[in-house]
């Protein structure tokens, strides 16, 4: 949060898959999971960045005139950026008419952000929906989401939290009866793997979750399934075991792969890790032998 603003990188209307009912989700920026899979990496920093799309480009190089810091030059016909000189004092993106340079995402009062979830209200009324806090990691600064979840309640509109749960536990206690649902990644259950593809332990995620249900009860399991990573028996049983070791889970959905997210790495000036083709909703089905435990898929 700078200045009472809070970075947002998103806010997608009329949802379907962030919670019941027809929603609209705010993505806030910055991360302290590192998930090599992740299909939003402009999400993951929790600093602004400045993004170039090739495919806008119409080849003016405004910005190599207008930049101060040296940012841009021309290698094989080609704009070329060099991160590591860019102090994101957005010149660039002010000369750049045809979008192809502009921020990754924008700071928001929280007068702006619930004057955007209001814009729908009709509709969480009708459909038992409301708004949803995702990103990113909405509880990267647990306090200052609190205050947009208070100020939904006051206004009845329900609330949904996508998080993994990498937080202290003392934080997000007082924002606990604020949310109507969370929806809770567990992404790798082996903590060897889990450190290797996402940078974290996912102990004090584990713990968090058990003494969520403890005192909330509309809690949902999230886990993508990716291929070489999770997408086996093995390690799709350690999971369900452990949900079946808990009293309180709504049900556990499984998300199919997908790669939509990777050209977003470009444009940001990073690799993406590229997997291989994930299974369907089908395919993941198969995979899960016993349903002891409500499966969406």
């Amino acid at each position: 949060m700078r200045d009472n603003q809070y970075s947002v990188f998103d806010i997608q209307r009329f949802c379907i898959h962030d919670g019941p009912g027809i929603r609209t989700t705010v993505f806030l920026k910055g991360c302290p999971l590192s998930c090599m899979w992740c299909q939003n990496p402009e999400g993951l920093d929790s600093k602004r960045e400045i993004v170039y799309d090739e495919n806008k480009c119409v080849g003016c190089f405004e910005c190599i005139r207008i930049c101060p810091q040296g940012v841009f030059s021309i290698k094989s016909r080609r704009l070329e950026m060099d991160r590591d000189k860019c102090i994101q004092c957005g010149e660039c993106t002010k000369t750049c008419y045809s979008g192809a340079l502009h921020f990754s995402s924008d700071y928001m009062t929280k007068e702006e952000i619930i004057g955007q979830i209001l814009l729908d209200k009709e509709f969480y009324t009708a459909t038992g929906g409301g708004a949803t806090f995702s990103g990113g990691e909405p509880l990267l600064d647990p306090a200052s989401l609190h205050e947009l979840l208070l100020e939904c309640k006051a206004r009845d509109i329900n609330t949904a939290v996508e998080t993994s749960l990498y937080i202290d536990f003392e934080k997000l206690k007082p924002l606990i009866e604020s949310v109507d649902h969370f929806m809770v990644d567990l992404k790798i259950f082996d903590d060897t793997l889990h450190k290797k593809y996402t940078g974290v332990s996912n102990q004090i995620i584990l713990s968090n979750l058990k003494k969520l249900i403890s005192v909330h009860n509309n809690v949902v399991l999230r886990t993508p399934v990716i291929p070489g990573v999770n997408d086996n028996e093995q390690e799709l049983s350690k999971i369900q075991t452990f949900i079946e070791s808990l009293d309180n889970i709504l049900y556990w959905e499984l998300l199919p792969y997908h790669r939509l997210g990777e050209n977003k790495y470009a444009s940001l000036g990073r690799e993406p890790k590229i997997f291989g083709k994930g299974f369907d909703k089908e395919g993941i089905r198969r995979l899960i032998k016993e349903r002891t435990v409500p499966i969406k898929c």
